[in-house]
């Protein structure tokens, strides 16, 4: 999160590390542009959960988006004090709207607990929708309130199938080096960016353990 603390020291705040100015940390966990579009005009949580660029020391602004979302000053450094969550109440809320939504389609149950998280994040409810715009509905709000706390990839990969997968990363693929985010500092893209094959939707069995149990196969796809 360079970027950040780049923008912190600009207002005179210090460092990540609170009174240490030269602890600043760093990273590139930089939302697409794809991912800042995805907010509804008005929804609260954008400004908490992402900033598209910061001041430099010149006052300058730099157009490079960076994470907000559990960015807080802290006293000790690689301990910021956030407990990072392994599940939230909006997300028991998404999951019972989806699951409610698969079994009887969508009931004013699962609307309700949709229109909970919506309404907290200050947007209109969503109503009238059939089951398969309400699953997308679903599906996009744990995009936007579980974003940058790794819930993305999974939600991905249990909805589509491998080529559906496949197909639709190597389509955001395409649109980021058409259009991308940041100027990247120069650096061209390589023919191996963005790329993904279906049989990468499970990672190789470990090779020890394969030599450990000669009935385990190699996943397709490994040598």
């Amino acid at each position: 999160m360079e970027q950040f603390y780049l923008y912190l020291r600009s207002k005179g705040i210090g460092g990540a590390v609170i009174n240490f100015p030269g602890q600043n940390g760093g990273g590139w966990n930089i939302p697409s542009r794809d991912m800042i579009a995805a907010y509804e005009a008005g929804d609260l949580r954008k400004e908490v959960s992402l900033k598209e660029g910061y001041t430099n020391l010149e006052g300058d602004w730099v157009p490079v988006p960076f994470i907000n979302k559990y960015n807080h000053p802290h006293a000790i450094r690689g301990r910021t004090d956030d407990n990072w969550p392994v599940i939230r109440y909006a997300d028991v809320l998404l999951m019972l709207a989806e699951a409610i939504n698969e079994a009887s389609g969508p009931t004013s149950e699962a609307a309700g607990y949709l229109n909970q998280v919506r309404d907290r994040a200050g947007l209109a409810p969503l109503n009238g929708l059939d089951k398969d715009e309400f699953r997308e509905a679903v599906l996009h709000e744990r995009r936007i309130e579980l974003a940058f706390e790794n819930h993305r990839w999974f939600d991905l990969k249990r909805t589509k199938t491998p080529q559906q997968l496949a197909d639709f990363l190597n389509a955001y693929g395409d649109f980021e080096q058409s259009n991308p985010t940041t100027t990247r500092g120069g650096i061209p893209f390589s023919a191996a960016d963005f790329v993904f094959e279906p049989y990468e939707v499970l990672f190789p069995i470990p090779a020890n353990q394969i030599l450990i149990n000669n009935e385990l196969t190699q996943n397709e796809g490994y040598q």
